[in-house]
Formats: structure tokens, C-alpha cells, sequence
């Protein structure tokens, strides 16, 4: 009934953050951007800001990075399709510019949760690579630390994630599995193995005016471990000699809520 009680808030939310978009409205259009090409066989990808013919031309890139290059050191520039998409949001009457990726490529990821029960709580950290075939199915990797009361676990799982919409605030879900490598143990543990692990979930993504997201999660993690222990029962010490502490051997399942907060880049 505990374990219930706790999966029950989960789906909660997960229906909550696919009805919100259906109230978000976004205005969307194909966008060009201008592509410088140097003659050392370099190319800049933005917005010219300035450009005085047989002198210079100034380009800005869409993360703000202004570049500025003599006529001599340019072979040509051109107005080329771009692989984002700009997107108008309108926002206490305000019409805000975002950009969203609407071809495949790689992606990178980091992202910080607090993950627990009722008993405790740790803070883990993610680190993951991946490809975006869709912004509904994106394939990857990740890694990162994640410490638990016995030890701290390395896990090594594949990634299947991706948006529901290509809106400025979507929903998103994650499904990650692989196994939790031991990296160490505790000072009261004999041994300390990991095991499989998965970290299911769901959230709402942020498009930013930069070529990142914020994403919030919550999430569900297990994970399977087999322990080796000295403990000291709490009766033993009314004993006017109490005994050396016994081992405890046997496998234990870490079951945790998540609440994450990441950035895709």
C-alpha cells in the first residue's frame, strides 16, 4: 500500500503537465539565417548585423557571439534553410522569440535530483549524450553518481526520451535503464554490489531564447543491490555484556521518488 501511495502522485502530475499545453498558444515558421563562409574554409551560422560592402561584414550567432571579418578573409555569404525553427510565444502582451531544433542531431545533457522515500534523501547528478532523431524520440546515454546510504552507485543506462510537442512549454517523458556499478561502500559495509537499475518519468520542458532547455521532472528510480553488513541490534545494549555486532547479508531494492532539474543542449 506504501509503494502505492506513492506511484499514485506520480500519474497525477504526468496527466496534469499533457493537459497543460493544450491552453499554450505558439506561432511558428520556417527560419533562414545567414552563413558566412571563410575563405580558410570556416562558416558562421547567424544574423548579419552590419555589413559594408568591400569592407567588413558583423554576424551574430544565435548564443549572442559576435564576429566581425574583413572583406579579404570572406569567400562568400548566403541565406541558407536553417535546422531550428523560430518560435513566437505571446507572453503579458509581449510576443517573446525562442528557437526549437527541427532536424536531427546530437544533443548533450545535465541534471541534478533530489531523490528519496520517507525514511531519506540523496542528491544525484546525470550526465547524458544522445541523438535527436524526432523531438518525440531522441536515443542516448548517461551516466553519473548517484549515493545511497550503503555506497555510492555509477550508473551506465541507455536513454529513450523526448517531447510531446514542438511548442515553447511541452511535456516531456524519459525511460532509462542499464546497471549501477559499486564504486564504493560504506564504513559499516563488508560488501557493497550494484545491480540493475531503471528511472522512469515525466515532466515539462522550457524553451529558452538560446540553443538550450530547462526541463523539470519527477521521476520513479530502482535499483537492485546485494549487501554485506555489521549491525548492532538496539536491545543488545541493556545487556550487561553485549555481544559483538552481527552480519547482515542479503539483496536490498532501492525504490525512489525523483524531482530533477536539467538543461538540454
Amino acid at each position: 500500500m506504501r509503494e502505492k501511495s506513492k506511484i499514485i502522485p506520480l500519474i497525477g502530475f504526468l496527466i496534469f503537465i499533457l493537459m497543460l499545453p493544450a491552453s499554450l498558444q505558439a506561432q511558428m515558421k520556417t527560419l533562414e539565417e545567414d552563413v558566412v563562409y571563410l575563405k580558410n574554409g570556416s562558416m558562421i551560422r547567424g544574423t548579419i548585423t552590419e555589413q559594408v560592402p568591400g569592407e567588413s561584414v558583423t554576424i551574430q550567432t544565435f548564443d549572442g557571439t559576435v564576429f566581425h571579418f574583413p572583406t579579404t578573409a570572406i569567400d562568400r555569404v548566403a541565406l541558407e534553410p536553417s535546422r531550428y525553427t523560430r518560435i513566437k510565444v505571446a507572453y503579458n502582451g509581449k510576443v517573446v522569440p525562442v528557437l526549437y531544433p527541427t532536424s536531427p542531431g546530437w544533443y548533450r545533457g545535465n541534471a541534478v535530483s533530489i531523490a528519496g522515500n520517507n525514511t531519506n534523501s540523496n542528491l544525484h547528478i546525470a550526465i547524458r549524450y544522445g541523438y535527436r532523431w524526432k523531438h518525440w524520440l531522441q536515443t542516448g546515454v548517461i551516466t553519473g553518481m548517484d549515493p545511497y546510504q550503503a555506497g555510492l552507485i555509477l550508473p551506465f543506462q541507455a536513454e529513450l526520451r523526448g517531447d510531446l510537442f514542438p511548442k515553447p512549454i511541452t511535456p516531456h517523458y524519459f525511460m532509462q535503464g542499464g546497471y549501477g556499478l559499486a564504486a564504493n561502500r560504506g564504513p559499516n559495509h563488508r560488501v557493497f554490489n550494484g545491480g540493475l537499475t531503471y528511472h522512469v518519468g515525466g515532466g515539462l520542458t522550457f524553451r529558452t531564447r538560446r540553443k538550450y532547455d530547462l526541463q523539470f521532472s519527477l521521476g520513479y528510480k530502482w535499483l537492485h543491490t546485494y549487501q554485506e553488513f555489521e549491525e548492532t541490534p538496539p536491545w543488545v545494549w541493556t545487556q550487561p555484556n553485549p555481544p559483538e555486532a552481527v552480519l547482515v547479508s542479503g539483496t536490498r531494492n532501492y525504490r525512489r521518488i525523483t524531482f530533477t532539474f536539467g538543461t538540454n543542449f
